[in-house]
């Protein structure tokens, strides 16, 4: 059987789970075929202890948000307007899909991605600043390349020795401190997400999309605009008690090589038969995924990029 063609209705023998109402997510990925992208839709539903438990729902041809969309627009009278929440990666096609089927859910960015996104923004400062002072790409003795790894740690992880290695390498391989002000804008955006008090994780994500766009480094400015645009899906987070994909991404790392992100939704009454072994093929051989953590968001739909 193709993996787009996924049976519903018949009882499940994969054990992954019937565990109370259904949040969905969405991953796409590569195969081998004709068209090498799928869609794949996850239910991240919480049990009754609060954890969520991922397991894969469906598996459609195509990688877009028009993948999305059919999927959505084919369930069953009624499906979409139990969904409250729908995650998703920065990706406006999935955004479209979201505004255009599920019109009552509030659309949340995924924070996976807006950490990376601010992640890759740092690198691209460092990397530059490597370039300007030495000339060259990174060597092993270069100041800002030992502090690649480490300058993407949250600070509050950090050893003291690893801060003494970061004063150091900033203070005799970064003059202008282009680098330092790029870390202090990353570390920003790490924080609104780790701060305990949602509250104050918002105000800290609405100080980051006010200021970031204005930032005299280009690479924070391109951020920086990069959230403004998606201001109300980034704040999102701090509304629906911290939606997220990490179910998606479990149940993606366990299913023979699968990384990257999804969707998420949290499904009110609605409550969805699951695929079978048949129809999901070798991809029966995950399991539910027990995301032990409470504070995980319940459930989320969210569609994902995989190449």
């Amino acid at each position: 059987m193709r993996p787009g063609d996924v049976q519903v209705g018949q009882k499940r023998r994969d054990g992954l789970g019937r565990h109370g109402r259904a949040p969905v997510g969405v991953h796409d990925l590569s195969h081998r075929g004709r068209d090498r992208a799928v869609t794949s839709m996850v239910d991240l539903t919480r049990d009754q202890e609060g954890r969520v438990r991922a397991r894969l729902l469906d598996v459609v041809p195509g990688r877009s948000g028009t993948a999305y969309a059919r999927w959505l627009a084919a369930r069953p009278a009624g499906f979409t307007a139990t969904v409250a929440h729908a995650a998703l990666d920065p990706l406006r096609g999935y955004a479209n899909a979201i505004r255009d089927e599920l019109p009552d859910a509030a659309a949340v960015l995924d924070a996976f991605h807006v950490v990376k996104l601010a992640g890759q923004a740092l690198d691209e400062v460092r990397r530059r600043g490597q370039q300007d002072t030495l000339g060259h790409r990174g060597h092993a003795g270069d100041p800002l390349f030992r502090i690649r790894n480490i300058a993407r740690a949250g600070a509050h992880h950090l050893t003291d020795k690893q801060w003494d290695r970061l004063v150091d390498c900033l203070g005799r391989g970064d003059p202008d401190s282009e680098v330092l002000l790029a870390w202090q804008c990353y570390q920003q955006v790490r924080s609104a997400y780790a701060t305990p008090d949602l509250s104050t994780g918002k105000k800290i994500a609405e100080k980051i999309v006010t200021t970031f766009a204005s930032c005299p480094i280009g690479e924070i400015a391109r951020l920086g605009k990069t959230l403004r645009q998606w201001k109300n899906t980034y704040l999102g987070n701090f509304t629906t008690d911290r939606s997220n994909n990490g179910g998606t991404e479990a149940i993606c790392e366990c299913g023979g090589g699968w990384s990257g992100t999804g969707w998420s939704g949290w499904f009110r009454s609605w409550r969805p038969r699951c695929v079978t072994h048949e129809a999901i093929g070798p991809l029966s051989r995950c399991p539910s995924v027990d995301l032990s953590a409470p504070s995980v968001a319940a459930g989320t739909i969210r569609p994902t990029s995989v190449t």
